[in-house]
């Protein structure tokens, strides 16, 4: 399969065929038939020269790219010892080099969105997107650990500025996709040379403290092969669209390498939801009716909560689980969700304060009877989202991660806008909402949320975007 040669898209400017032109960006206009959410309606815009970016540039715009993709993916502390007795507590150095990481790639980032691109971004500024920013900053405030949300808070909003300046420094569909390849390709060669040279802190072994029952399952980098299974059933998708759109000899290696890891990772969740997930992106990209696919998006995952979470709360489910299913509890997942959902109770509508709950100090060495007060995290990033930021907090967080989304996927089919990075990141977005309802990926600095908010804000800004194609140049299909 070759890689895909129709029209580069740049998110900056509107480009048509030529990518060596870029026109004024769109200008979002209210008025009686138009508003800033639906955007001016198609038209021609004049093309003028756009001067080639410097060598150097490219190559600075390709490190940030690079270092900013391995803080998600690698993170600041990658290999750990779990047959350490202190590897499953909160570090508090490794909390700190997080944050010094978080800070000067996010002051990287709005330097380099300083330059210019900075006022391409405004598409962002939807209500849908900005209500939950709004309502995190209520429940940060109303926090039982007020210095520990206003910590996270801030770190998500440095995040939002990374995945930001990550769209839109790439000169276009090209650039990006092949700063995408290089990045995963140096995660592919950490994950796999830590299993070669380093398996002891690479591969599940019988020694550790938690779960010696995963020994001999890969996970390269990182804590758990949960997590490597949902990073490389990512870095299959990415690979996909690196063969369509860059190179398709080196999108095919990366995918092999990629699914190679995610079987040796034995991780259940991203073997099973990988197909699924690019099965109904499959349906997505080609419903005609917006209707239809709104629908389906509904059915999905109202029947995909229902099965996990709510076998927790109904009875019949977790029944039915139990005939059909040969673990009902998705490995003691059910019983984490059970005191989440317990310690809600105190506070249904505030909930406990922006990402203060998990692995706080009042929680983690809390005198409870249970194992779940010492989980990382609820393994339902629905459910966090839930008991940090309370039932308003979780309709906000919909609107904006399933919602808009929707809105903006609807908007680039009907368009026909770059078929090939309206694919890329509808098979993202798919795959980490089915994702959380078993693993917790929202508002943290993993693999899953980068690539989510990478997803959900690149939606938007094809969306909003127009494609210049002069009038004696038929449109690339």
């Amino acid at each position: 399969m070759a890689a895909e040669t129709s029209p580069p898209l740049d998110y900056r400017y509107r480009v048509g065929p030529r990518a060596d032109a870029e026109v004024e960006p769109i200008r979002l206009e209210r008025g009686p038939k138009q508003t800033a959410e639906s955007g001016p309606p198609p038209k021609a815009l004049a093309a003028r020269p756009a001067p080639f970016g410097s060598a150097l540039s490219v190559a600075a715009s390709g490190l940030l790219f690079l270092l900013v993709f391995l803080f998600f993916w690698i993170s600041v502390n990658p290999f750990i010892d779990l047959t350490d007795p202190t590897s499953q507590t909160p570090s508090e150095s490794a909390g700190a080099l997080n944050q010094a990481a978080v800070f000067l790639l996010a002051g990287l980032s709005a330097a380099s969105l300083a330059l210019g691109n900075w006022r391409h971004a405004h598409s962002l500024a939807v209500p849908l997107f900005l209500a939950p920013l709004a309502w995190y900053l209520v429940a940060a405030g109303l926090s039982v650990e007020p210095s520990l949300s206003a910590r996270r808070y801030v770190l998500t909003l440095l995040i939002l500025v990374q995945v930001v300046n990550v769209l839109l420094m790439a000169g276009d569909r090209r650039m990006f996709s092949a700063y995408l390849a290089v990045s995963l390709l140096a995660v592919l060669l950490i994950c796999y040379g830590g299993v070669a040279l380093w398996p002891s802190h690479a591969v599940h072994s019988a020694d550790e403290i938690l779960e010696p029952m995963h020994a001999g399952h890969w996970r390269g980098s990182f804590l758990h092969k949960n997590a490597a299974g949902g990073a490389m059933a990512l870095a299959v998708i990415v690979s996909v669209y690196v063969a369509r759109t860059f190179n398709a000899a080196i999108g095919w290696l990366l995918g092999a390498a990629s699914a190679f890891f995610l079987i040796a990772t034995v991780s259940k969740t991203a073997l099973a939801l990988l197909p699924v997930s690019l099965l109904l992106s499959e349906i997505l990209l080609r419903v005609p009716s917006p209707l239809v696919r709104g629908a389906v998006v509904t059915a999905v995952l109202g029947l995909f909560g229902l099965f996990t979470v709510g076998s927790v709360v109904l009875p019949p489910v977790h029944a039915i689980l139990e005939v059909v299913s040969s673990d009902p509890t998705f490995t003691n997942r059910t019983e984490i969700w059970s005191y989440a959902l317990s310690q809600l109770s105190a506070r249904p509508l505030i909930g406990h304060g922006f990402e203060a709950f998990w692995r706080s100090g009042s929680v983690f060495y809390s005198a409870s009877e249970t194992f779940a007060s010492q989980a990382a995290n609820g393994h339902d990033g629905y459910v966090d989202i839930l008991l940090t930021t309370g039932l308003p907090g979780l309709i906000i967080s919909l609107g904006a991660f399933v919602v808009q989304p929707l809105r903006d996927l609807n908007r680039s089919l009907a368009s026909g806008r770059d078929p090939a990075t309206t694919a890329f990141f509808t098979r993202l977005w798919v795959f980490c909402l089915l994702t959380s309802f078993l693993e917790s990926i929202f508002l943290n600095n993993t693999p899953g949320w980068f690539m989510f908010l990478l997803a959900v804000i690149g939606l938007r800004f094809l969306a909003c975007a127009r494609v210049i194609v002069p009038s004696s140049v038929e449109p690339a299909r």
